[in-house]
């Protein structure tokens, strides 16, 4: 496949797809261009992409591609800020989609820049499927003087074995990171008449000549070698087929027919970061990254000898569930007097399952059926489940009066919890389910310690009154209350796979790495 970049010459789109280039020349001399010119060209042959966009310079590419616009502008495709880089990551490579990230309105684009760097070469380690990385004024992020992100250093190393292809461009070769550019096998160098740029440049020319031309080069010219031309030559980039640079976004420009890729993806990236958003929270521990998650569900779906195709990751996000930390009081009778001991029972607030989060957040104990009932249904509950009972037994166990015992029957008749026979004159109450109370010590755990902090997630409301556990403690044993009660959130990861047009999905406990049904 070749990238027509000239009226007369042409590239082989592998080399530079592959391969790590540089595209040099200073202001005014077509270095901004002859990018976007690379960019028409990934396009038009459906090769997949990313360009770092610092001045917002490039969206004028959806004029006549489809292009992904991922920034913070009203007139971007997905919002910058909401975005899962992870299933963005995954998804631009596995559908082979162009995509514009602009940090020109970003308040901190290093590290909105490093966020999403650290998610294409994670996802690329796990995919090994060709794509280009294209970073705009790479001496932003690369500075010979200064700090370089870590993850542009580690793909110019080795993202060439994951199938991460870079390109990057500067005006300014002099202060770009050595370590960086001297990994370009390709170079398209353009006019420089700086002394300092020049001195950066010449360790790419075999030929002096060539080197003592660039500062008389009309803009648009560019000195082409390296892998993609060995003896190097002298060419003029082509006419660019889109609008060029500091023109004012129109809705003709945008209303560009958008590829079915790009929009199932648009589809996907809504739904994960439906709902996602930033706070702080009391969590219980994370231990397992989204990537050991994503490697978690690949190993599943790979089947049972774990030699089968694995299963393609649409998207993941991490949701944290709430969690009511009760301390609860109640009475130890003794030989002589009492003692008032204290213990931690964790529910989760959506559905009232007992859960010990030393072992996860499956339910330990479940008292959906029960939950809800009000403390003197409980103790019938638990007196007609151990023997059937009349009436007048019941007056005699709990000391109450025969309206409000017949209220509560009532109740629980309704709810299909007991039944009832008639015997002569009165009536025999009996179980009706094959429900079992938990005993009150078997909902204790020990209290476990959590962090605060501010994490991007989908957090859950508690859905479950807190009420009905109040009912539910002084029901199951005497003498006994809440009295303490904090919302905690427990982390799990929700995972969209497909395999074999399939789609599916798995839930994964964050502190054990457990696969769940929740």
């Amino acid at each position: 496949m070749q990238l027509n970049i000239s009226d007369n010459f042409k590239i082989d789109a592998d080399k530079i797809v592959t391969g790590r280039t540089c595209i040099i020349g200073q202001s005014g001399s077509g270095k901004s261009y002859a990018v976007a010119v690379f960019c028409e060209e990934l396009a038009k042959n459906n090769i997949g992409f990313c360009i770092i966009d610092i001045e917002g310079e490039y969206f004028s590419l959806k004029e006549k591609y489809s292009i992904l616009w991922v920034g913070s502008g009203q007139n971007c495709d997905i919002n910058i800020d909401s975005v899962d880089f992870n299933t963005l990551s995954r998804n631009i490579i596995l559908k082979q989609i162009g995509v514009i990230f602009d940090v020109s309105d970003v308040i901190n684009p290093n590290e909105k820049v490093q966020a999403f760097l650290k998610a294409l070469y994670q996802a690329e380690t796990q995919l090994k499927l060709p794509y280009l990385l294209i970073i705009e004024e790479i001496d932003k992020f690369a500075p010979q003087n200064g700090k370089t992100l870590y993850e542009i250093e580690e793909i110019s190393r080795r993202g060439r074995k994951r199938g991460l292809g870079l390109m990057i461009a500067t005006q300014r070769p002099a202060l770009v990171n050595k370590n960086i550019l001297s990994q370009c096998n390709n170079q398209l160098i353009g006019k420089l008449t700086l002394p300092h740029d020049l001195d950066a440049v010449k360790i790419f020319f075999l030929d002096k000549n060539n080197l003592e031309e660039l500062p008389r080069l009309t803009p648009g010219y560019f000195f082409i070698q390296g892998d993609i031309l060995p003896e190097g030559k002298k060419i003029l980039i082509r006419e660019r087929e889109t609008k060029h640079k500091a023109m004012t976004p129109s809705l003709n420009m945008l209303s560009v027919h958008e590829s079915k890729s790009i929009s199932e993806l648009k589809e996907e990236l809504f739904k994960a970061e439906e709902g996602t958003k930033e706070e702080t929270k009391d969590i219980f521990n994370i231990k397992i990254n989204s990537s050991d998650a994503i490697n978690i569900i690949k190993n599943k779906t790979k089947g049972l000898l774990g030699i089968g195709k694995e299963a393609t990751i649409l998207s993941q996000y991490l949701e944290l569930i709430p969690i009511f930390e009760c301390e609860v009081k109640f009475v130890k009778n003794k030989i002589i007097g009492k003692d008032y001991l204290s213990k931690f029972i964790y529910f989760n607030a959506l559905n009232g399952d007992v859960i010990n989060p030393k072992k996860g957040i499956k339910p330990q104990i479940k008292i959906k059926n029960i939950l809800g009932l009000n403390s003197i249904e409980i103790n019938l509950v638990n007196l007609i489940y151990t023997k059937e009972r009349t009436m007048t037994e019941l007056e005699a166990n709990l000391s109450l009066s025969e309206n409000i015992l017949r209220k509560a029957l009532q109740n629980l008749i309704q709810k299909g919890l007991i039944t009832f026979r008639k015997e002569k004159n009165f009536k025999v109450y009996y179980k009706f389910s094959k429900l079992k109370l938990p005993s009150f010590e078997s909902l204790f755990s020990d209290k476990l310690e959590v962090q605060s902090k501010t994490i991007k997630a989908k957090i859950i409301e508690p859905s479950i009154s807190l009420d009905h556990l109040h009912e539910l403690i002084k029901g199951l044993k005497a003498e006994s209350e809440i009295i303490t009660c904090k919302t905690l959130y427990y982390p799990i990861y929700r995972v969209l796979t497909v395999k074999n047009k399939v789609k599916k999905s798995y839930t994964i406990d964050a502190c054990t790495g457990e696969v769940i049904s929740f």
